[in-house]
């Protein structure tokens, strides 16, 4: 396997941890969250329900998202995309709101994301991924991990 250039990984992150970027440009990623095993990532910016899933190893293998609603009971599945594998032109997919439904997410509700590996149309072990987010568009990305 072989990283794209241009392509930086965080330490930190590797552990599978969420962490919140810090604070930069206006379109910056309030959270970011990569897969355990190095190979993909999801950022999200709630200004716009802005979510990118990227891949970010050359191996054929892509990146599987899921976004539930879990404010909603039971809890709501609202969408699922995935990236591009890595050896394609466009290794991340990006929704926003301005695509409308299922894209447009519902103002502060806390949404379950859900990432892991995908390669020969087989789950990755070890690849997992789980966080929380809330969807405050002015006061920022909060997490909401006690939401069940």
């Amino acid at each position: 396997m072989r990283a794209r250039s241009g392509t930086v990984a965080s330490i930190a992150l590797l552990a599978g941890v969420a962490v919140p970027l810090m604070a930069a440009p206006a379109q910056a990623a309030e959270y970011r969250m990569d897969t355990p095993i190095f190979g993909g990532f999801v950022e999200f910016v709630a200004k716009g329900d802005k979510v990118r899933v990227c891949d970010t190893i050359m191996d054929d293998a892509y990146v599987r998202l899921q976004v539930f609603n879990v404010t909603k009971d039971p809890n709501q599945h609202e969408y699922t995309i995935k990236s591009a594998p890595q050896d394609s032109t466009n290794e991340c997919f990006a929704v926003n709101a301005s695509m409308g439904q299922p894209w447009n997410l519902a103002e502060k509700h806390c949404f379950h994301l859900r990432i892991w590996l995908v390669k020969d149309g087989k789950y990755v072990d070890g690849s997992e991924n789980n966080e929380w987010w809330r969807n405050y568009n002015n006061d920022g990305a909060k997490n909401c991990s006690g939401v069940n």
